[in-house]
């Protein structure tokens, strides 16, 4: 999996906003795009209930969306927060990905470095935002660290 892709900011700072909205609970989402080649671009994210029983450490997309989106061809990723914890796949991450992932090329999970909110280096707000690329193999899925760009 070599490709890259562009964030552009104002999607970042969509996403960002949501998190904080929702915060303690997990944001969750949806993100719709192209891909040209090995470069794709991220166009729109929406915002999406999460109807999990336990918000604070999982997310649910909402059933009626997930399936309407399902029909769009631009539908490329999924996006949803670690309130308190690293954005890194959680044990409960990587449990639920066979649910969406043979639909989906892109996964990102965004959350502040550690629970005290300090700025990681080289993020000024102190967001941080990790890219994984969604890859098949015998008996299931796995999330390979891409990268993002801003244009």
């Amino acid at each position: 999996m070599n490709q890259s892709w562009i964030l552009p900011p104002h999607i970042r700072d969509e996403m960002l906003q949501d998190g904080q909205d929702r915060y303690p609970e997990e944001a969750c989402g949806l993100l719709f795009g192209s891909l040209d080649g090995r470069i794709g671009t991220i166009e729109r994210y929406l915002p999406v209930a999460n109807h999990s029983k336990i918000p604070l450490h999982a997310f649910e997309l909402d059933p009626a969306i997930w399936v309407r989106s399902c029909f769009d061809p631009r539908l490329i990723g999924v996006y949803h927060t670690h309130p308190t914890s690293p954005p890194q796949p959680s044990s409960e991450d990587l449990r639920q990905l066979p649910n969406f992932a043979d639909r989906l090329q892109l996964y990102l999970i965004g959350g502040r470095m550690n629970p005290s909110n300090d700025k990681p280096p080289g993020e000024p707000d102190g967001f941080m935002l990790h890219a994984y690329g969604i890859s098949a193999y015998s008996g299931g899925y796995r999330l390979l660290p891409i990268k993002l760009r801003e244009n």
